[in-house]
């Protein structure tokens, strides 16, 4: 059988056209699967459900707040291909943490805005939502009504309250009397001088942490039974024992003091407080004094206590310490002038006293 032999410069030809054929049918294959954007990058072919956790890790940990814009809010994954944008629209978690700060140099419509389209994408997911107003004594008529409808958008969406921190005028606190079955945590800071008319939180009975600033008659009625952590900003001694008295399950509670000489209100009596492990005492006012309400207290749990050195005595300490006989691991003593080795003489079985001078 005779072979021809095959010229050397038709197999240099040769091969790239095999090549050529080759690659050809190897695009005809696969063009429509490049053709598609999910397939052009591993991380686009994730689940959507992967793809929606590995973005609430993007975020602030929750309750925290992400921005409401730039690199580090969620609007940015909605900017960077339509089935990412698809993905987080579809994650309402994304979108349940909104703060929101009204300064004078951003437009009311354009926050509001903002506010109700995270609260529609936020779906039906637990809130956590700030709002916090400047203080100025008059309001300009588009904040007031820019208020007005925040809080309209928030009544909608109470029942999904979580966190809840306002900053504003009295009047808008209203909606707090509404069923907020969720609420756990509540911050509430008001100007305006109330009429008397008392603030009613009696369908929140999920609340457990509460902080009022510039506590007044109108925050008397609040569910301090069912507390375990208080922060109450200028507050007088007899109205710190009343909550104490009604407050039995507190843990931890705060109370910055005010200075109610000239009331002769005398404080009633606090049974011995099963829970209680952490209080502080401030006193802004150099002239106010704890010793009547100290001595009202029996804490036997008590592990923690802070005092200002101006407002109590050292024997007033020891008084409240040996007849309550807690085992109290810490005691800080601020704007001190005392030495340490007097506290430490009167009160040996404590094993931290941390002094605080000026």
């Amino acid at each position: 059988m005779a072979f021809q032999r095959e010229d050397a410069s038709s197999s240099v030809v040769r091969q790239p056209e095999k090549k050529l054929c080759a690659d050809s049918q190897f695009d005809r294959d696969v063009e429509p699967l490049f053709n598609s954007s999910v397939s052009r990058s591993p991380v686009l072919r994730l689940p959507p459900e992967i793809t929606s956790e590995i973005f609430l890790h993007f975020l602030p940990t929750y309750p925290q707040f992400p921005p409401l814009s730039g690199i580090l809010s969620p609007v940015i994954l909605c900017q960077i291909c339509g089935h990412w944008r698809e993905i987080a629209l579809s994650t309402p978690r994304l979108w349940r943490a909104i703060k929101l700060l009204l300064r004078p140099s951003q437009g009311e419509l354009a926050l509001l805005d903002c506010l109700t389209t995270w609260l529609a994408r936020s779906g039906q997911s637990p809130l956590v939502l700030e709002i916090r107003t400047p203080r100025t004594p008059r309001p300009s008529e588009p904040k007031l009504l820019f208020l007005a409808d925040c809080m309209q958008a928030i009544t909608a969406n109470r029942h999904r309250l979580d966190h809840l921190v306002l900053d504003v005028p009295f009047k808008h606190l209203s909606f707090l009397s509404g069923d907020m079955p969720l609420l756990r945590d509540l911050t509430i800071s008001t100007r305006a001088a109330p009429d008397g008319t008392p603030i009613l939180i009696d369908r929140a009975p999920a609340l457990r942490n509460l902080v009022v600033s510039m506590f007044d008659v109108a925050f008397r009625q609040l569910p301090f039974a069912q507390l375990i952590s208080l922060d109450v900003d200028y507050i007088f001694l007899a109205e710190g024992a009343e909550i104490l008295r009604e407050a039995k399950n507190l843990i931890d509670c705060r109370f910055t003091m005010c200075d109610d000489s000239t009331t002769t209100t005398s404080l009633p009596m606090i049974p011995a407080h099963q829970r209680l492990r952490h209080l502080t005492f401030c006193l802004p006012e150099d002239d106010v004094s704890i010793h009547s309400l100290l001595n009202e207290l029996t804490l036997p749990v008590l592990s923690k206590l802070e005092v200002y050195e101006d407002g109590v005595t050292v024997d007033a300490l020891v008084a409240f310490i040996s007849r309550s006989q807690c085992r109290l691991e810490e005691l800080r003593i601020t704007y001190a002038s005392l030495e340490e080795a007097t506290y430490r003489e009167a009160l040996p079985s404590i094993p931290a006293i941390i002094l605080e001078y000026d």
